[in-house]
């Protein structure tokens, strides 16, 4: 007599979590095309701004831009530009949201 019981409740049980699977597949797929549209659009805007720059510093005097290089002037600028991509996304994330993205 219980296991007619057991097999119903596994069944609704079954059931039940097939129906909740397919809206969190849905919202993963949703959240993840948002976050990689994000990323990519922020990425081409990072490099392209960081790309500027080093074109401008090879703009100037060549004893200038040869100090700048003993200086690792071009690094630094890549870990700023790096620095500002990792707090765009964890700013843009928010317990597992993604937020409207302000430059501030």
């Amino acid at each position: 007599m219980a296991l007619p019981l057991a097999a119903g409740l596994a069944g609704w049980i079954v059931a039940g979590l097939a129906s909740g699977v397919g809206q969190i597949v849905a919202k993963t797929l949703v959240t993840l095309g948002i976050g990689y549209v994000s990323y990519t659009g922020l990425d081409a805007l990072i490099t392209l701004n960081e790309a500027q720059i080093l074109t401008l510093i090879q703009t100037l005097p060549p004893t200038a831009v040869q100090l700048l290089g003993v200086l690792k002037v071009g690094t630094c600028i890549r870990i700023v530009f790096s620095a500002l991509m990792m707090r765009a996304t964890l700013f843009g994330l928010n317990e597992g949201v993604i937020k409207r993205m302000q430059v501030t």
